[in-house]
């Protein structure tokens, strides 16, 4: 089996010092980066003599800029805006300057996808773990589902002018929780301007079933994926935690196999999480389970060479008599 997609990972899942992350992620085999937090900063904060330092490592170690990772609506709770009045909201106006840094990194770097999330849940606490995990993710309630079409419309107006592509993704504090309720988003929302992130993982702890159903759900709008592992600690009141690739509950050995049935052409992009118990950072050996749930595809995929048993026989003709010997047995 074969793929037409590319790995890559999270930067500052390594560290926030691109000196230390970037060749890191080279020495892994992972070119395509994802650049969320530099220096202590958000990227969309860098100046312009740091961004071009940062230019120049990439360029140097022959990396690639996969996402610009923001928080862009990751806390904004669509439920206080002002009589539904974006135009009215101090926080949602905080948000679109922080998308508007964002999308000038963006070109900064050479990048066309800027991540997004769905506005926050208003019943939940703290990051949601312990919360509940409900079906699906829970039903959104249309007159929230009505206010999110509205706010990321107008980021997605404000994307498409630029030329860029919003990637919402799906994480367990936000509306978006799940494969299917990100599409549900999605196609609200009707902007050719916005696509998924497929985070599987998030989608399981959120309730989710991440394969097939999240995932068949959000496949039309795939632009990028993020890659971990988890598994539930506590059934009665949700707790889940992060673990290495491979190591937890999620589907996935089927999802890296729906990508290459698909022809998905995008980013696989590990997102570390999990801390091994040790304390040191888990990027290397989360990565190496990823490569190790590849191999283990292509494996199990490669057809059995069909085998045909040949015999070899020696025949001589002795004082006018004809005899045979068998040799030996050949497969090939």
């Amino acid at each position: 089996m074969t793929y037409a997609f590319h790995l890559g990972v999270v930067a500052d899942e390594i560290s926030d010092d691109p000196e230390r992350a970037f060749p890191a992620a080279r020495e892994l085999g992972l070119h395509e980066v994802e650049l969320q937090r530099i220096w202590g900063k958000s990227v969309a904060d860098l100046t312009a003599p740091e961004i071009e330092r940062v230019r120049n490592l990439l360029a140097r170690l022959g990396l690639r800029v996969s996402m610009i990772g923001t928080a862009f609506l990751k806390a904004c709770r669509v439920d206080l805006i002002p009589g539904g009045d974006f135009a009215a909201s101090a926080d949602f106006a905080r948000h679109m300057e922080l998308l508007r840094g964002a999308l000038v990194a963006a070109k900064a770097f050479d990048c066309r996808l800027v991540r997004t999330f769905s506005f926050r849940w208003a019943h939940m606490v703290g990051l949601g773990n312990p919360s509940p995990r409900l079906p699906r993710g829970g039903e959104i309630p249309p007159r929230a589902l009505d206010l999110i079409r509205k706010g990321l419309r107008i980021a997605a107006r404000v994307a498409r002018r630029e030329g860029l592509t919003l990637g919402l993704e799906n994480v367990r504090s936000c509306y978006a929780n799940t494969g299917e309720n990100a599409r549900v988003i999605i196609d609200a929302v009707n902007s050719p301007a916005l696509k998924a992130v497929w985070d599987p993982a998030n989608s399981f702890v959120s309730g989710g079933v991440d394969y097939p159903d999240g995932y068949e759900a959000i496949r039309p709008h795939m632009a990028h994926v993020h890659f971990k592992d988890a598994r539930v600690r506590d059934e009665a009141t949700g707790l889940t935690s992060w673990e290495c690739i491979g190591s937890g509950q999620v589907h996935l050995r089927e999802e890296l196999a729906a990508f290459a049935r698909d022809g998905y052409a995008g980013v696989v992009s590990v997102e570390t999480h999990w801390q091994p118990e040790d304390g040191s950072n888990g990027t290397a050996r989360t990565a190496a389970g990823l490569k190790r749930l590849l191999r283990q595809r292509r494996r199990d995929s490669s057809p059995l060479r069909e085998r045909t048993k040949v015999r070899v026989v020696v025949t001589l003709t002795i004082n006018g008599s004809r005899r045979a010997w068998t040799m030996h047995d050949k497969w090939k």
